[in-house]
């Protein structure tokens, strides 16, 4: 076995930091709206004009004239980028669409959006930190919403915390790696035991001879923890350099290796899932690999893809820099294969289901999804499966996101306008019922009336907006009705009233919140 020596120290055991952290999100970030004059919200804040919105059935490139965010007069430190959805024949199953904007959007953040590309919620992040993996997972039985965030390098990875929210978006834990380590952004998965399987980096010092390297240079180790949510506790600590030589990878050097500052990344693991019978499916896209990993003591079981396949893999089924392996239900296995990236010219990126015979250590392709336009992900990228046999693909570093149906055909396909992109895209049912009031803001018109605008960040079950107005915060009365359309709602007032407040309703027409009163 190669020794290897860490080139950075310190040991840390136990590490969850319950509501904050080094890395903490802020739900709003100030001074980003600009002056359209007489405009108020109950957050005392100037507002921006109200949003142009795309609705469903866009098709072709971007329109010139469509904004790369959207503006909100309610929420005017809010600035989600703009989608653009085109619809097929066929619906998705009921649900929304999870993204985290990441390098080149105006806000990187949080972001869910309705089918038609309407925000739902957004959690901007300060400037330097990035979220990614948005999705709906379940802990302690119940749903909730995770994602990393963090600082993500130059060369493509992470050091952060993971976030656990509750459906009011109250943060329930915020969860740190152990051993010294820090928690990349590739992969978290939450466990029906209480347990996080997380994604490590760690730089030490190594013989990279066998890349054509120095005998005493620089590499990523890359691996994986199994973290105990409650406690923080590490259950599981598996590192790729300790069992996987150098010399496996297909990462070219470079000029990588030779100095701390820039190691080289042979191994770059980007997913860790349970398999059916425990264990762990690790993927590491450097060595174009799926492996699976004995869970109680990290032994490999087989390796799938790579230079030391344990399977023949049959040529319309072979992958390359791979993200996202999870096995489904049916005992298929399904990946996000890069494929044609600018390492390895082939086919386009495509989301293909294998299915493996673990005896006869063979791997055949089920079936593979592309975009109709060929799409090429030279990183990044994630395969999810829905119900009744549609599935939910992000095009990694390309503008793209697609679901399709059970044939294949494309139910919706969607884009940002905006220069971004997100690392995985999940499209999933979520009921939000945020902890914090819903927003009013007024704009005097010139007719002598008032555009009331209402918003609540992250409700999902708000379907009508009522309009309370009067001359007294003690006697406001319903004077108008709305009902929702999209993440901020418009409803206009024939006068100018001293104080305005808005309630949000239910399909039922049930009271679910109203904000505070404001002055108009």
């Amino acid at each position: 076995m190669t020794v290897h020596e860490d080139v950075e120290g310190g040991l840390s055991r136990r590490r969850v930091l319950q509501g904050g952290g080094a890395f903490a999100a802020i739900a709003a970030v100030g001074g980003l709206g600009y002056d359209v004059g007489s405009t108020r919200t109950a957050h005392k804040q100037r507002a921006a004009p109200p949003p142009t919105t795309t609705r469903a059935g866009t098709t072709g490139a971007p329109s010139s004239t469509l904004p790369t965010t959207r503006r909100f007069a309610s929420r005017p430190e809010l600035l989600p980028p703009h989608l653009q959805i085109t619809t097929g024949s066929t619906a998705l199953p009921p649900g929304l669409i999870f993204l985290t904007p990441g390098l080149g959007a105006t806000q990187p953040g949080a972001l869910i959006a309705s089918d038609d590309g309407e925000p739902v919620w957004f959690r901007p992040l300060p400037a330097g930190t990035s979220a990614v993996n948005l999705r709906v997972q379940h802990y302690q039985g119940r749903p909730v919403l995770t994602w990393w965030e963090g600082v993500i390098s130059s060369d493509g990875w992470g050091r952060g915390e993971v976030v656990i929210v509750d459906s009011t978006y109250r943060e329930i834990a915020r969860l740190g790696a152990g051993n010294g380590l820090a928690i990349d952004l590739h992969d978290f998965t939450l466990t029906p035991r209480g347990t996080a399987l997380v994604t490590v980096y760690h730089p030490i010092r190594g013989d990279l001879t066998s890349v054509g390297g120095p005998t005493s240079g620089y590499l990523l180790d890359s691996g994986v923890q199994e973290i105990d949510v409650a406690t923080g506790d590490v259950r599981l600590e598996w590192l790729a350099a300790h069992q996987t030589p150098v010399g496996e990878t297909i990462n070219p050097l470079g000029a990588n290796g030779t100095q701390p500052e820039t190691p080289f990344d042979p191994y770059h693991v980007n997913s860790v899932t349970l398999d059916a019978d425990g264990d762990l499916l690790v993927s590491f896209r450097h060595l174009s690999s799926v492996v699976k990993l004995g869970r109680s003591k990290g032994a490999v079981r087989w390796r799938l893809g790579g230079k030391r396949s344990d399977f023949a893999v049959a040529p319309d089924a072979a992958f390359a820099w791979q993200h996202d392996a999870v096995r489904q239900p049916d005992g298929t296995l399904t990946l996000f294969d890069n494929g044609g990236s600018a390492q390895a010219a082939g086919h386009p990126s495509r989301a293909v289901t294998l299915r493996l015979d673990e005896r006869a250590r063979t791997a055949s392709l089920v079936s593979a999804r592309t975009r109709t336009e060929a799409t090429v992900a030279s990183s990044q990228g994630s395969f999810q499966v829905l119900p009744d046999g549609h599935s939910f693909v992000g095009w990694g570093d390309q503008v793209y996101f697609t679901g399709f149906d059970a044939t294949g055909g494309v139910a919706l396909d969607g884009r940002f306008v905006e220069a971004t992109s997100s690392y995985r895209a999940f499209h999933d049912a979520w009921v939000g019922r945020p902890a914090e009031r819903p927003v009013v803001a007024t704009r005097p018109r010139t007719d002598g009336g008032t555009d009331v605008f209402a918003s609540w960040n992250g409700a999902t079950e708000v379907r009508r907006w009522d309009v309370l107005a009067g001359s007294a915060t003690s006697s406001l009365a319903r004077v108008a009705s709305a009902p929702r359309s999209g993440f901020e709602t418009t409803a206009g007032l024939a006068g100018r009233p001293q104080f305005v407040a808005v309630v949000a309703l239910d399909q039922a027409g049930r009271e679910l919140a109203r904000s505070a009163p404001l002055r108009a």
